[in-house]
């Protein structure tokens, strides 16, 4: 097979290469010089066929002769964009075979194989042992280069959703570590509440009971289940007045940030007078 540039001209025959310069493997000149090469052609040896084929893409050479399937496969592979095959070059080289020996009596039925073969096998042959001296030439493939693209644009989309999986992560756990201050801070809180021995009740802007120690309950005789989520108003845990004054005084705090007070006279639980300062 004959090799040019993507300009040189399809030629019937390696005939039409007179005066180029043709460059081939060192394995296809250590079998002898080609015989369809022209004689007055510059024969170019070159240690395997992708250095050969990088020559006449440089233009150190014009033409190359080499191997049907090896060069097909080079071509799809590196140089389709550079190289074309030109025309047919005929046969090079023929099948031959060392022996030791003792395997000297094969030799004749060997030999007689050999001129029987059909040319198909001869040419398979030549591509497995072509690819032997010559393996596949490295870098990226044509197939790849179009494929670059988009493995760029998925690297990418890959490197995004890692960032934001990363990010997320990190605000997953500063949550976390907020959400367990938090509790910690409100546990300590509670058992503060619970073990001062006076009524102590905590509202939230709506003024309502979030919170009420065991002294509150005791004193009172009522149950937090029964108070949490309500007003004064509505439980009337200290009296309809008191309740009244009490949830009017706590608007008040809520609405304009300050603390206020009053003095109450009140009954505990077993019916008994208590005074007290809220």
């Amino acid at each position: 097979m004959v090799v040019g540039r993507l300009d040189e001209p399809v030629m019937k025959d390696l005939a039409e290469a007179s005066a180029r310069r043709i460059v081939v493997t060192a394995r296809l000149a250590a079998s002898g010089r080609p015989g369809n090469v022209p004689r007055d052609a510059t024969l170019i040896v070159a240690p395997n066929l992708t250095a050969a084929l990088d020559r006449v893409a440089r233009g150190e050479a014009d033409l190359l002769v080499g191997d049907l399937v090896a060069v097909d496969i080079a071509l799809a592979a590196r140089y389709e964009d550079d190289l074309k095959i030109v025309g047919m070059a005929g046969e090079f080289e023929h099948l031959g075979f060392a022996l030791r020996p003792e395997f000297s009596r094969l030799v004749p039925l060997i030999d007689r194989a050999l001129r029987t073969m059909p040319a198909a096998d001869k040419q398979r042959i030549r591509a497995a042992r072509q690819a032997a001296f010559d393996p596949p030439p490295g870098g990226w493939s044509v197939t790849a280069m179009r494929l670059l693209p988009a493995l760029i644009a998925i690297g990418v989309v890959l490197a995004v959703t890692l960032r934001a999986f990363v990010l997320l992560q990190r605000e997953m756990a500063k949550r976390v570590e907020t959400e367990q201050r938090l509790a910690t801070q409100l546990s300590f809180q509670q058992t503060m509440m619970e073990v001062v021995p006076y009524p102590l009740v905590a509202k939230d802007r709506e003024n309502r009971y979030i919170a009420v120690n065991r002294a509150f309950e005791k004193t009172l005789g009522l149950r937090r289940e029964d108070i949490i989520g309500r007003t004064a108003l509505e439980v009337q845990s200290w009296g309809p007045d008191n309740s009244r004054r009490l949830h009017d005084l706590a608007g008040m705090s809520i609405t304009h940030g300050r603390r206020e007070q009053v003095e109450i006279d009140f009954r505990v639980s077993n019916g008994g007078p208590r005074h007290g300062l809220s």
